[in-house]
C-alpha cells in the first residue's frame, strides 16, 4: 500500500511538471525519482528515444489489438505440457536474431516484429540471415495497416500469400501512400499460418522453442528511458500500444521472479543495443503472443544419418522443399578420415527432391550428405544430414573388366561379432560350396570364391547364387559365371 501512495505521488509529481515540456533533463530526474520511490529494478537514462519530440514519440506506438473475431479465428498453438527445465535460454545466442532496427516515427512496430520474427525462423530453419522488407508488409498488406498501426492479421496474410521479400527491394522509408512494388520483387520466404499462443509462461516458453515469438506490451515514459535492467513497471491499467519480439527467457532474471527477454525496434541506441528484459505479466506482455508455423526451404529425408550404406548400393537420396521453390539444388559429399573432405555429387539440379547416388569406395564412418539449394542470386538455405557409415557391407563383385574370369569375390562386414556363413548354389537350389563358415569380429572381409565345387572341381558356366550370412544379414545375390 505504501509503494502504491508513493508511485501515485511521483506520477502526480511527474505530471504537474509536464514532463514532455521541460526537457530531457527535467523528465528524466522525475522518471528517476518514480523508479528510486517505487524499488524497480531497471534504470533510466538518456536513450536516444527520450531525445525526440513528444510528437515523434507518440508515432512510434503502433499496436492496435485485434478484433475478438479476428483473434478468435487464428489456430491456437498446440503445446504438449512437457516441463521446461532451462532457466535461460536466448536465440541470441548463435546468431539466430538479426540486427536491432529503427521504425522511426511510424507506428510499424507490429510490421517490424514480424518481420523479425520470419527472418530469424529463416536462420533457424535455413542457416541463411536475410534483411526482409518491413516497408513491404506496410504498402502491400489488405487491411490498410500502416504507420497509423495494425497487428500480425496484416502482416501474416501478405506472409502467407504473397511472402516476403528483401528490403533491397522494397527500402524502408517510414511513410504511408506508397504503391505496393512486390510484383517486381522476388519473393524470397513464405508462413503456412500465424497461431496464437496462450498467455501463460509454460506455453510462450514450449513457443519460443521454435522460434521468437511476436507480443503485445503497454509502454510508458518509463519505458522510452529504459536503459538496462529488469523492466518491471506494471501498467496493466490501459490497452496495450507497441509490438515488440520475444526472443528468449531468464528465469533469474528480476530477483528469480524471471523475465522475457525481448528486441525492439526503436534502435540500438534504446535499452540493451535495443533489446529489453521484462518481468514476466507486467504491462500486457505476452498479451496478443502469436507464433508462424514456417518449414525449411530444404530438408534432407535420406540419409537422415545413422545409416550404414554398403560400396556399390544405389541410394535414394531425398528432400523436400519449403513453400518457396529454389531455383535448382546441389548435392555435396562430405566426409572425415585426416581432414574434411567435399566432393559435390550434383549440381544445378531442378524440378525433382531425389537423386539416385552410387556409393563410391570410400570405407568411412564418418560421412554426410549437405544440400544447398539457390534463388535468385544467392543461396537460399541448405541442410545437412547427421553422419553416416560407408562400409563394404555385403556384395558380390566378379573380377572387372574381364568377365571371363573364374574367380567371384565377396565382401561383407560385421558390426559385431557374429557367425559368418557364405554358400554357393546353383540355379536349381543345390547346394555347390561353402565358400566361409567362421566366427569373425567386428570389421570387413572379403573372400574369393574360385569357380570350383566342394570336391575341388571345375563348376560348369551358368547363373549361380551366393547366400551371405553375416550377423543379422542374410542377403543372396546372383553370380554369373562365364568361362
Amino acid at each position: 500500500m505504501y509503494r502504491t501512495i508513493l508511485l501515485a505521488a511521483a506520477l502526480m509529481a511527474a505530471s504537474s511538471m509536464n514532463l514532455y515540456a521541460s526537457g530531457v533533463e527535467e523528465e528524466l530526474e522525475a522518471l528517476t525519482r518514480i523508479v528510486d520511490q517505487g524499488g524497480y529494478g531497471f534504470s533510466v537514462g538518456n536513450t536516444s528515444v527520450m531525445r525526440l519530440s513528444p510528437e515523434e514519440r507518440s508515432l512510434m506506438r503502433g499496436f492496435i489489438p485485434p478484433s475478438a473475431e479476428m483473434w478468435k479465428s487464428l489456430p491456437k498453438f498446440r503445446t504438449s505440457g512437457a516441463d521446461i527445465d532451462d532457466p535461460v535460454f536466448d536465440w541470441r545466442s548463435g546468431g539466430y536474431v538479426t540486427g536491432v532496427r529503427n521504425q522511426g516515427p511510424c507506428g510499424s512496430c507490429w510490421a517490424f516484429a514480424s518481420i523479425g520474427q520470419l527472418e530469424s525462423h529463416i536462420i533457424i530453419n535455413d542457416g541463411v540471415v536475410f534483411d526482409l522488407s518491413e516497408q513491404h508488409v506496410i504498402d502491400c498488406n489488405i487491411y490498410g495497416s500502416d504507420c497509423g498501426g495494425g497487428n500480425t492479421q496484416a502482416a501474416y496474410h501478405l506472409l502467407r500469400t504473397n511472402g516476403a521479400v528483401l528490403e533491397s527491394c522494397i527500402p524502408y522509408t517510414a511513410t504511408d501512400g506508397n504503391t505496393c512494388g512486390q510484383d517486381a520483387c522476388l519473393s524470397v520466404a513464405l508462413i503456412s499460418a500465424g497461431m496464437a499462443v496462450n498467455n501463460d509462461i509454460a506455453s510462450i516458453k514450449e513457443a519460443l522453442l521454435s522460434g521468437p515469438v511476436y507480443s503485445a506490451v503497454r509502454t510508458h515514459a518509463l519505458f522510452d528511458a529504459y536503459d538496462g535492467g529488469c523492466y518491471d513497471y506494471d501498467d496493466n491499467l490501459h490497452e496495450p500500444d507497441h509490438a515488440v519480439l520475444i526472443v528468449g527467457w531468464d528465469d533469474t532474471a528480476c530477483g528469480g521472479s524471471g523475465a522475457w527477454i525481448c528486441k525492439n525496434s526503436w534502435g540500438t541506441g534504446w535499452g540493451i543495443d535495443g533489446f529489453f528484459y521484462i518481468k514476466y505479466g507486467v504491462s500486457w506482455i505476452g498479451w496478443y503472443a502469436t507464433q508462424i508455423s514456417y518449414h525449411p526451404i530444404v530438408e534432407i529425408v535420406y540419409p537422415s544419418g545413422g545409416e550404414t550404406l554398403n560400396i556399390g548400393d544405389l541410394v535414394n537420396i531425398e528432400w523436400t522443399t519449403g513453400n518457396v521453390e529454389p531455383d535448382s539444388v546441389r548435392i555435396i559429399l562430405e566426409y572425415n578420415d585426416m581432414s574434411p573432405v567435399q566432393t559435390v555429387l550434383a549440381t544445378g539440379l531442378t524440378g525433382t527432391n531425389l537423386y539416385v547416388w552410387e556409393v563410391p569406395e570410400l570405407y568411412v564412418e564418418d560421412a554426410s550428405i549437405e544440400i544447398i539449394s539457390f534463388l535468385g542470386d544467392g543461396i537460399r538455405g541448405s541442410d545437412r544430414s547427421g553422419g553416416f557409415d560407408i562400409s563394404l557391407g555385403n556384395t558380390v563383385r566378379q573380377n572387372y573388366p574381364n568377365p571371363f574370369s573364374e574367380t567371384t569375390t565377396i565382401s561383407y562386414s560385421l558390426t559385431q561379432a557374429g557367425k559368418v556363413r557364405i554358400t554357393i548354389f546353383d540355379s536349381n537350389g543345390h547346394l555347390v560350396r561353402v565358400v566361409e563358415e567362421k566366427t569373425r569380429e567386428p570389421g570387413s572381409y572379403t573372400v574369393e570364391w574360385d569357380g570350383r565345387s566342394e570336391d575341388g572341381s571345375v563348376v560348369s558356366s551358368g547363373v549361380y547364387f551366393c547366400r551371405i550370412e553375416a550377423g543379422t544379414k542374410d542377403t543372396t545375390k546372383k553370380i554369373v559365371l562365364l568361362k
